[in-house]
């Protein structure tokens, strides 16, 4: 009895976080806060972002909470060169639960200079914008049938958003919550809904620097995502459609390939609406060290032709 009632408390948590998604259900405005479409783990950036059906891994927090389902107790640490001055750093902590329960603890921090303009238009100085989210993330296994070799798995991610630029500032809180179909420890069927809040001040979402009195909606992601394990190449191919409820679909693929443990290689491709297409590649090497236990070094690299290049460094720690 008390298995079924949570089940259904887990139930209406997804479907609370669904609802969020059509707050502005005519889709006439455009989002805001694009930091958060940012791929900033180096291990996703690899894999173009394709990484929503993955299970036991310590990297799907922010991709479908359902994927942390399994993983190991471990410490994650990304730091990320944007050109033009932006710079982003992360820290997560994945601590396994009873019965294939995790729970997840994140932080995000971004900070950036853009021009100061005032309501004239006149050049004011730079101006400092800071975007910074602590997440809090509970994942496990919804529904397990042995005989079918099938399993269901649930995330639900808690967000707090702080933002502040000059002398604004917004706190936001939104829900991520994802599901993940198992079948047969191969094949796995990801969705989730991402970003499911209410809606952010213009100038601090950077839609309109010049007009802090409206506001627009936050990038609601509804992401669905399909990926198989070839054992026997010991390769794994996975392919995502982003569905933005105010913008045009993204697709991603990613493959990576592990000749052994010491070495994985990744590599994506973005198909994006109105520029031009995104190929990432990385890689993510694994050592074990008396006392500390299994250190995971990745870095990936997306080369793009307006911006340059951008890198991301990656650093696990397997407790």
């Amino acid at each position: 009895m008390k298995k079924n009632k949570y089940n259904i408390l887990i139930i209406c948590l997804i479907l609370l976080s669904l609802s969020f998604s059509f707050y502005f259900p005519d889709g006439s405005k455009d989002s805001g806060l694009n930091f958060l479409k940012l791929e900033y783990i180096p291990f996703s950036s690899g894999m173009g972002g394709a990484i929503s059906s993955l299970d036991k891994n310590v990297y799907a927090m922010h991709y479908n909470p359902a994927g942390l389902t399994g993983a190991k107790e471990t410490v994650f640490f990304s730091h990320n060169n944007y050109p033009d001055e932006v710079f982003i750093e992360y820290l997560q902590y994945v601590k396994p639960l009873k019965k294939e329960s995790s729970l997840g603890l994140s932080v995000f921090y971004m900070f950036t200079t853009i021009d100061g303009i005032n309501g004239n238009g006149e050049f004011i100085g730079d101006m400092g914008i800071i975007n910074s989210a602590y997440s809090l993330s509970l994942s496990g296994k919804l529904i397990d049938l042995a005989v079918n070799n099938i399993k269901i798995l649930y995330g639900v991610n808690i967000n707090y958003l702080f933002l502040r630029s000059y002398k604004y500032k917004n706190h936001i809180f939104t829900i991520d919550a994802g599901l993940i179909l198992n079948v047969n420890n191969n094949i796995n069927i990801g969705i989730s809904f991402l970003n499911n809040g209410t809606s952010v001040n213009n100038f601090l979402s950077g839609i309109d620097l010049n007009n802090n009195n409206n506001d627009s909606p936050l990038p609601v992601n509804l992401k669905i995502g399909i990926s198989k394990n070839i054992k026997a190449v010991k390769t794994i191919v996975s392919f995502d459609i982003d569905n933005y409820l105010y913008e045009n679909q993204i697709y991603k693929i990613g493959v990576k390939y592990s000749p052994f443990d010491l070495l994985n290689l990744m590599i994506g491709y973005k198909i994006l609406p109105d520029i031009n297409n995104q190929f990432s590649f990385g890689f993510l090497s694994n050592f074990k060290f008396k006392g500390i236990g299994k250190v995971g070094i990745s870095v990936s690299f997306t080369p793009t032709e307006n911006i340059g290049s951008i890198v991301n460094f990656g650093l696990k720690i397997k407790l």
